[in-house]
């Protein structure tokens, strides 16, 4: 009972406490200490009212009558009542400050909007003096403004409220009249909120404070822009057409913010904008070492410099004719037919004797900075090269005026590369499933590593082990690319010999095209090969290749003392786990630069412009033949 006692005076005691800081908790206007203050009041109140009842319990157990443990309890109750009085006081204290602070809020939106049309009316009243100025001129009759129906964009809605306000509100047409043009200028979804207003002046001013309420909010409106340039969607590569679209939409945005005056309280936004563009990024700040605090109009700056630079590409249309027409169009515009110099304009030779360019390294100079086609030096990328001619000299994929090579010669050896057989060219090939997909393999000793064609990673739907993404400076300047490596399970056509690779994607359709060596008419002709089978059964001209096979999976696949020589110069037959290959002692096929594509990551149109590549653009139908 005693101990009972106590703790009631110590609730009471702290109850009192508690009051007492009341005064000072409500002078600090601050709504959320308030409202902490009285959940503290409440809750020891309820552990007042707690403590009491048991005290009446032990109370009534001790024998003491009814009348005086409710006596004892009454003066308690009083207490408890005086503060659940306090705790409503402190609900109203609340309720008014909340709303004295919206009333606050409201008063500020008021503030800016009678601001804002202030300015409004400053302009008007600039261009009307500017109007009044001005000479007068003879009369024109223009035609009259067409206004779009406002469809309930915020962006929209000062374009479409200075039409009307010119064309419609300010004239003296009756106000009934002026609501009827209103109601047919907003879509139907606009219209909703003032279709119940009735046709009378009254009903126009009220229709009129509506829209502007619900749609010409200043704040709202920036927001709109801000959320628009937000929403720019990120462009990882380099497309003109997609950043000239991207420049368009934010160069609109940011024009009306700064026509609010707001552009420089938005300027945070710069990085995370300059962050969609990552294929361009280091094109784009390259030499501007303050690029880290652009605002608005560097940025637009730095974009419209590239955008006239990469102008957007025109679609052509489509060609009707059959593709022998087509092939025998191209054939008969060979590019390196008689037109005449495309380095000096003298129609009296050819490019590949001019004397006034005359460096290999200066052509191709010539050619990159008039962004000319380095296979048959027409307009356009060497990618969309439809010219199926080759180096006269090095055979390679590109213009003789721009090789710097000597004629191919024979040179003896039999190392595992592609080499000449009287006219025909013949490299080591295999046939082999890739992941089950059946394509040709080039073996190459000297490559380093192995590589697939983007055509047949696409076709096999993996997704890469390995991505690296480095930045390289170039002849175009400091740009990005990823490098992808995949692994993959290679095996021979049966499936009898399973070799795990792991290759690095060449991002072009097709990594060479080689020409068909016309594997039976070699075993005919050499008795040595007598016997050799080989599965390329495929009698076309062209023969592409979608996989490169380097040093280190040749030595896995290798069989020991399953070779067949004939005579100094003769072709070389040699069986792997992977089936035969032909290959005969001359120069090597020269992969270097497609090598170097990958180690370097250098812009990859580009290095297509400049055919750096050395591969050729010819579509296939089926990746197996």
């Amino acid at each position: 009972m005693e101990a009972l006692s106590k703790k009631l005076d110590a609730k009471l005691q702290l109850l009192k406490l508690t009051r007492h800081k009341t005064e000072g908790v409500v002078d600090t206007a601050n709504v959320e200490k308030i409202r902490r203050h009285k959940q503290a009041l409440q809750a020891i109140i309820q552990g007042v009212d707690e403590v009491k009842r048991e005290v009446e319990q032990a109370k009534l157990e001790d024998g003491e009558s009814l009348e005086k443990v409710g006596e004892w309890g009454r003066g308690i109750e009083e207490q408890i009542d005086a503060e659940d009085d306090e705790i409503k006081i402190l609900d109203t204290r609340v309720e008014r400050m909340i709303a004295e602070m919206k009333e606050i809020e409201l008063a500020r939106q008021r503030e800016e909007q009678l601001k804002f049309e202030r300015q409004q009316l400053e302009l008007k009243a600039e261009y009307s003096k500017a109007k009044e100025a001005e000479p007068s001129k003879q009369s024109v009759k223009l035609p009259k403004p067409v206004i779009t129906k406002y469809n309930g964009a915020l962006e929209s809605w000062l374009t479409f409220w200075n039409k009307f306000e010119a064309e419609i509100d300010k004239t003296d047409l009756p106000a009934v009249t002026k609501f009827a043009y209103l109601k047919e200028l907003v879509e139907p979804r606009v219209r909703k909120g003032i279709d119940g207003l009735p046709f009378t002046s009254e009903g126009y001013q009220r229709a009129k404070h509506i829209l502007k309420t619900n749609y010409g909010q200043t704040s709202e409106i920036i927001n709109a822009y801000v959320e628009n340039i937000l929403g720019l969607p990120v462009i990882s590569g380099s497309n003109p057409a997609k950043i000239h679209d991207f420049y368009e939409t934010l160069l609109y945005n940011v024009q009306s913010l700064e026509t609010l005056g707001k552009t420089s309280e938005c300027k945070a936004l710069v990085r995370g904008i300059l962050n969609k563009l990552p294929g361009i990024k280091a094109e784009l700040v390259q030499g501007k070492p303050d690029w880290q605090t652009w605002d608005f109009t560097q940025l637009i700056n730095a974009l419209r410099a590239w955008k006239e630079i990469h102008p957007r590409e025109i679609a052509k249309p489509r060609d009707s004719r059959s593709p022998n027409q087509r092939s025998f169009h191209v054939q008969e515009r060979d590019p390196n037919g008689p037109r005449g110099c495309v380095y000096c304009n003298d129609p009296t030779h050819k490019p590949s004797e001019c004397t006034v360019v005359s460096s290999a390294a200066d052509r191709r100079k010539f050619l990159q900075e008039k962004r000319l086609c380095f296979n048959c030096t027409g307009p356009h990328r060497v990618t969309q090269c439809r010219s199926r001619g080759n180096c006269s000299r090095c055979k390679q994929r590109h213009h003789t005026s721009i090789c710097d090579r000597q004629s191919q010669t024979a040179n003896d050896g039999a190392a595992m590369t592609a080499a000449h057989v009287g006219e025909k060219i013949c490299h080591p090939v295999v046939i082999v499933k890739v992941n089950g997909v059946k394509c040709r393999a080039l073996l190459d000793t000297g490559a380093t590593g192995s590589y697939l064609s983007a055509f047949l990673v696409d076709l096999l739907k993996v997704k890469p082990s390995r991505i690296l993404t480095r930045g390289i400076k170039t002849i175009m300047g400091l740009v990005t690319k990823r490098v992808e490596t995949y692994d993959v399970q290679i095996s021979d056509t049966q499936e009898k010999c399973v070799l795990p690779v792991s290759a690095t994607e060449i991002d072009q359709r097709e990594l060479l095209t080689l020409e068909n060596p016309n594997y039976p008419e070699l075993l005919t002709k050499y008795p040595h090969l007598h016997g050799v089978e080989m599965e390329e059964t495929d009698t076309k001209k062209i023969l592409p290749i979608h996989v490169i096979l380097g040093a280190n999976e040749y030595t896995k696949i290798k069989m020991a003392g399953y070779q067949r020589a004939g005579a100094m110069g003769e072709p070389i037959a040699e069986q792997t786990r992977f089936g035969w290959t032909i290959m005969s002692s001359g120069a090597e096929v020269d992969l270097q630069n497609m090598f170097l594509t990958q180690t370097s990551v250098g812009d990859y149109e580009e290095l297509c412009r400049m055919d750096v590549l050395g591969l050729e653009d010819t579509p296939i139908s089926e990746i197996s033949k």
